[in-house]
């Protein structure tokens, strides 16, 4: 794969491990919403990975994102690709949040911003965690690193990657705009 083909838009110029086509950071472990250990190294080679760090869980812009993830996930599965969320809420929360939306991915629990550290996905001004989606290839090679506090755009993105690494070369431009009406997902 060609990874000059894909758009991105990349985080600091300097920081390699953000920089499509370099390694992503594979070694560690963290636990999702269920009392799951997920380790990204244990999906190398299997599937494309797609990693999507939000600020936090029951946010307006994050509950809106989580719902477009949500929204294609069956897309994503047709192109053999599996989501992650992840953000530094407690384990707790997160299984509530992803109950709460029926959100069929797992979401990772990183309360230390130790997986955010190795992506050089830190908090902004040292207050607020960013909003970043990374597609991660089966050789563990970065094909899109997008960095945009604009929750509309991430799952798109996301997902034109997720085709093109399956092997459609012409992605079909979507037959309508995507839903960005999340109705069910502030359903109490």
């Amino acid at each position: 794969v060609e990874f000059r083909n894909i758009s991105c838009v990349s985080l600091d110029a300097d920081d390699l491990s953000s920089k499509v086509g370099s390694d992503a950071p594979l070694d560690w472990t963290l636990v999702d919403q269920l009392g799951i250990a997920v380790n990204l190294k244990a999906l190398l080679g299997k599937k494309t990975i797609v990693i999507f760090f939000f600020p936090k869980v029951f946010t307006s812009g994050c509950t809106k994102e989580a719902c477009e993830f949500r929204n294609v996930y069956d897309e994503f599965k047709k192109y053999n690709a599996e989501v992650i969320g992840i953000s530094a809420d407690p384990q707790k929360r997160q299984n509530h949040f992803g109950a709460t939306h029926k959100l069929p991915y797992a979401l990772l629990s990183d309360p230390r911003l130790e997986v955010a550290s190795l992506f050089k996905v830190m908090p902004t001004m040292g207050m607020f965690p960013k909003r970043v989606t990374f597609v991660i290839d089966k050789n563990g090679k970065i094909a899109l690193a997008y960095d945009s506090m604009l929750w509309e755009s991430h799952a798109a993105k996301a997902l034109k990657t997720a085709k093109l690494l399956y092997g459609d070369s012409e992605p079909e431009p979507p037959a309508e705009e995507p839903k960005t009406g999340c109705f069910s997902c502030f359903a109490a």
